[in-house]
């Protein structure tokens, strides 16, 4: 016996174990083809690049044991057997690795036992590998049964006679409606499934087979399958026997012959039909030998010919047929007997006359084809004989129609009862472009081009078929896709029972007549105006999109289902009475105007003009309406701009004479008193009175100056808000110490009303805009006040300043009280009033107020005075420019003062330096802005400038900037003749210290000039 040859895979980290295990493996006969490997990856890449028959691992390896090594084995190659050799492994570790699938373990102090492990080993794994072949011999054989089974369209069972077990195929269940698993292999399946008698004959038979009284079954009875209904099979069976001659087994098929027993009944239905055809219908059926003698003929010979069938029986064509007839006859079996020597089987249909035995001729179409015999021989002809008299008579009465329709300039088609076309006449092709042969067969709906809905067409079939006629309008598409009108009348056609056989269309092209009407239904669809139109008897039948609009209505339901009455006010649902009652009598009103009522309670007024209009082609009214509410107020509004235009005009001719008298009156004060003063007899004391008055009249000129620039720059929306952090209280105090004193002089009683706790309170507003507000508002209330008292005040309310201005002077009327903020408004502008004014003065403090964030209010009572209030903002939104934000005062001190004057206004310059000689103080002359700049830079022993803000070459601000970049320490007072509010702010963001407004007051100028040191 040859030495077994094994691939053996050892891993073993000790190279003398390893050669111990192959020499008792080599002593045991076996032919070695060693590999080794020491490691989990060597173990990996052995595995990988060869198989084995035998692997023999050791327990314990370098970071890897005999657990890790199965594991592997078990994932790559399970049939492989596994054998732990070990000198430490216990029992219990021993039998942890039998279950996870070791074959064997061998301890290395009995090596010898490693053959006989092996050789185990090697048994088992043949065993085992013999085991799985036929495991998947028998899988396969199984899978063919199977298959063969599920593709048979037969059903297969085989019933153990001693057992009583039996088995169906799928294809015997699947035959009555079945899953295979959806029914049990048990013999009752049958019983049930089988109708009673026909399992009474199948026992019979099988028994008969089982005793051997025949060989096999065969019989066909009915199983019922899943769904109730019947189903025929035809089931053959043998019985197998054993040596003893004993029947053990029943083995069998079902076939499904459902139909052909179908086929064979329907067969026997079939002749039963021709016959009941044959003997009862109106047609003459016939054949005939090859010489054309009759041999069969059914009843109908005697309506047909007037013989009887006996008559006829042997009798020949030429009893009968003229001879042009019997000529029509020969050639037509010459022409079937050539198609058929041809290999063709067709039939001939001609006319003829025939003689009937009374001898009347009648007109006769014959439709005949060859006779054969059961063994396809041919034995003679059959054909069919129809009497067509009538038909012939109605085609030449046809002839005559079909004339008439040919010719006629209506679209005319015939359908038959399920809408093919059989007839059209030459004005359907010249109106649809389809020709005879393209439209017969064809359904109308070819024509159809999907503008209308299928309910008309349903309700056109369902009038038709019920024996009426539809009349109505088509909007069908030519072959060229081009779309046209029809105006139809579809209607049946009965026969001589009154059944309905075909239907006949007559249509008019009516497109260009839609296209108009279209046409004018779009203009009033499309027309801006209001558009309903009205039948004879007043129904409202269509309204327009603009009508509903003018009403507010969604649809025109809405709009036909309210009354004249909900939507027309009263005094309009009256005239509206009035007009019925004159078309009442036949008269009318062709234009008049209506107020209605929306459905949110808006009125709307509406021109109306109605007359007469043609509309589907009868006499209707169109009414037209037209929403003139805006139109209405539009006149309205130009009467109102009309009168206040006059009213405008009166005031702007009041404003002028008032400006101008504010202006000339101060003028005049200032002129009349400086020509005084310049006589040389006046005493001091007399001049010192003219110099009040100069003064006086030029504070008023200023105002008034002033008030006129302020609303300019308001008006353009010029002026911005600048806001700075100050003490409340005694800027409201120093503010209203010009009131008292003019309260003082007229015997005025003066009141400062403040909140207690608020001394220290801070606003973060802008005190120019508030100080001009309570002016213009504390000057009113010494202007209109000549006795009693004015209290003024603040009060803080929800983060705000409420200031009020309270007198008891003249008051105001109430009609008046929204005038009176209005630009150049005043509660009495006429130039006889008892105060001067420009009228700006609360236009301006509005102004102010609404540009800081507040509002100001006014309630007055005429002869007991008023009340103005107005709220500010305690830290107003407004760009903020806090007091450190500005150049601080630099006092200069020096010994000789030398001060620039930069002015390009001659007498400017000599007053300035008449009142510097007054004081001692030295000066420089600079004419525009860069000469300023350059003397500064070359005289550093300027202690201060005064800078006039408009000169040439260079501005004052720019020259400010400049001198600051080398002299920024130096005093520079800004001169400006504009003197508007935010110039403070403007002044000192372009580095000025403080500013002076012309004309120069010299108080003014010497507190400035001894604020710095001067």
């Amino acid at each position: 016996m040859n030495n077994p040859k094994l691939k053996l895979l050892i891993l073993e980290d000790s190279l003398s174990d390893m050669e111990l295990t192959v020499w008792h493996l080599r002593e045991a006969r076996y032919q070695l083809d060693v590999t080794h490997a020491e490691d989990e990856q060597g173990f990996r890449e052995a595995l990988q690049n060869k198989s084995f028959d035998v692997i023999i691992s050791d327990f314990k390896l370098p970071g890897f044991d005999a657990f890790g090594a199965l594991e592997i084995c078990q994932q790559t190659c399970p049939e492989v057997p596994f054998i732990c050799v070990s000198g430490i492994i216990g029992e219990e570790t021993a039998v942890e690795l039998i279950k996870k699938g070791a074959i064997d373990y061998v301890l290395k102090d009995r090596p010898a036992r490693l053959p006989f492990s092996v050789q185990r080993a090697l048994a088992e794994a043949k065993e085992k590998h013999e085991l799985h072949s036929a495991e998947e011999k028998l899988k396969k054989s199984e899978e063919r049964f199977n298959l063969v089974m599920n593709a048979s369209s037969d059903g297969l069972f085989d019933w153990n006679l001693e057992t009583n077990e039996i088995y169906y195929s799928p294809g015997w269940k699947k035959m009555i409606g079945y899953e295979d698993y959806e029914l049990p292999n048990d013999f009752s399946v049958w019983e049930i499934t089988t109708s009673p008698e026909d399992v009474k004959k199948s026992w019979e038979l099988q028994q008969k087979v089982i005793t051997k009284q025949i060989d096999r079954f065969v019989m066909e009875f009915k199983m019922k399958h899943k769904d109730g209904h019947w189903v025929d099979i035809l089931s053959r069976a043998e019985a197998i026997f054993n040596n003893s001659g004993k029947a053990v087994r029943i083995v069998g098929t079902h076939t499904d012959i459902t139909e052909r027993k179908q086929a064979e009944e329907a067969l026997k239905e079939s002749e039963k039909q021709f016959r009941l055809f044959t003997e009862n219908t109106m047609d003459t059926i016939w054949s005939t030998d090859q010489n054309f003698n009759i041999i069969f003929v059914n009843n109908a010979i005697v309506h047909f010919l007037g013989y009887t069938p006996d008559e006829f029986i042997n009798s020949n064509p030429r009893l009968f047929t003229p001879e042009n007839g019997l000529k029509a006859i020969q050639d037509a079996a010459e022409n079937l007997i050539s198609e058929y020597k041809q290999g063709n089987i067709t039939q001939q249909k001609f006319e003829l006359k025939q003689i009937r035995k009374d001898g009347k001729v009648i007109d006769v179409e014959i439709t005949a084809n060859l006779l054969f015999n059961d063994k396809s021989e041919f034995i003679g002809f059959q054909g069919r004989s129809v009497d067509i008299t009538e038909r012939k008579q109605a085609e030449s009465e046809l002839i005559k129609l079909s004339t008439a329709v040919q010719q006629s300039p209506s679209v005319i088609a015939i359908t038959d009862t399920k809408g093919k076309l059989e007839y059209v006449n030459p004005q359907f092709t010249e109106s649809t472009g389809y020709s005879m042969e393209e439209a017969i067969g064809q359904n109308p709906r070819v024509l159809k081009s999907g503008e209308q809905s299928d309910e008309l067409y349903k309700e056109l079939w369902k009038i038709v078929s019920s024996g009426k006629v539809w009349h109505g309008e088509f909007h069908n598409k030519k072959k060229n896709g081009e779309l046209y009108w029809e105006l139809a009348s579809v209607s049946p056609i009965f026969d001589q029972q009154g059944k309905i056989v075909n239907y006949l269309k007559v249509a008019e092209d009516i497109t260009e007549r839609k296209q108009a009407e279209y046409n004018f239904k779009h203009s009033i669809d499309e027309s801006p105006l209001g558009i309903r139109i009205v039948n004879q008897e007043g129904k409202t039948i269509y309204v327009n999109k603009a009508l509903l609009n003018i009403y507010e209505f969604s649809s025109p339901d809405e709009f036909l289902n309210t009354s004249t009455i909900e939507t027309y006010t009263e005094q309009s649902y009256q005239k509206h009475q009035e007009r019925k009652k004159i078309r009442q009598q036949s008269g009318d009103v062709y234009d008049y105007e209506i107020s209605i009522r929306r459905k949110n309670g808006e009125i709307r007024h509406v021109k109306v003009w109605r007359k007469e209009v043609i509309w589907n082609r009868e006499k209707h009214f169109q009414v037209i309406n037209q929403d003139i509410t805006e139109l209405k107020q539009l006149n309205n509004d130009l009467i109102q701009a009309k009168e206040k235009a006059e009213e405008s005009d009166k005031l702007k001719t009041a404003f002028i004479q008032n400006i101008s008298h504010e202006i000339r009156t101060p003028l005049n004060g200032i002129l009349g008193f400086a020509e005084l003063i310049a006589e040389s007899d006046l005493s001091e004391e007399e001049r010192l009175v003219y110099l009040e008055h100069i003064n006086q009249s030029s504070n008023r000129l200023m105002n008034t100056v002033s008030d006129y620039m302020d609303m300019a720059r308001i008006v353009s929306n010029s002026i911005e808000v600048n806001k700075k952090v100050f003490a409340l209280e005694p800027f409201f105090v120093s503010v209203t110490k010009k009131t008292k004193q003019a309260c003082s002089d007229k015997k005025l009683k003066f009141e400062i009303k403040l909140p207690i706790n608020t001394s220290s309170l801070t606003v973060n507003s802008d005190p120019a805009f508030i100080q001009i507000i309570l002016n213009k508002l504390l000057d009113n209330a010494v202007k209109f006040t000549k006795e009693g008292s004015i209290t003024c005040g603040y009060c803080i309310k929800n983060g705000s300043i409420d200031f009020f201005v309270q007198d008891t002077g003249s008051g105001i009327d109430n009609n008046k009280l929204d005038l009176i903020f209005e630009m150049f408004r005043q509660a009495d502008p006429s130039l006889t009033r008892g105060h001067e004014g420009s009228g700006l003065g609360l236009t301006i403090a509005m102004s102010f107020v609404t540009l800081l964030g507040g509002e100001i209010k006014v309630t007055s009572e005429k002869g007991k005075g008023s009340v103005f209030s107005f709220t500010i903002p305690l830290n107003n939104s407004a760009k903020s420019v806090t007091l450190d934000e500005t150049i601080t005062s630099t006092s200069v001190s020096t010994n000789k003062p030398l001060i620039l004057i930069a002015e390009d206004e001659e007498s400017n310059y000599e007053y300035l330096k008449i009142v510097l000689k007054v004081i001692g103080v030295k000066y420089i002359h600079a004419f525009n802005g860069a000469e300023a700049v350059a003397v500064c830079e070359q005289n550093t022993d300027i202690s201060l400038v005064l800078m006039d803000i408009k000169m040439p070459v260079m501005r004052g601000d720019e020259a400010t900037r400049q001198i600051r970049k080398f002299r920024p320490e130096l005093p520079i007072i800004a001169i400006t003749a504009f003197a508007q509010t935010g110039d403070e702010q403007r002044f000192r963001a372009a580095g000025c210290n403080d500013y002076v407004a012309k004309p120069i007051k010299k108080e003014k100028l010497m507190a400035l000039l001894s604020k710095y040191g001067v």
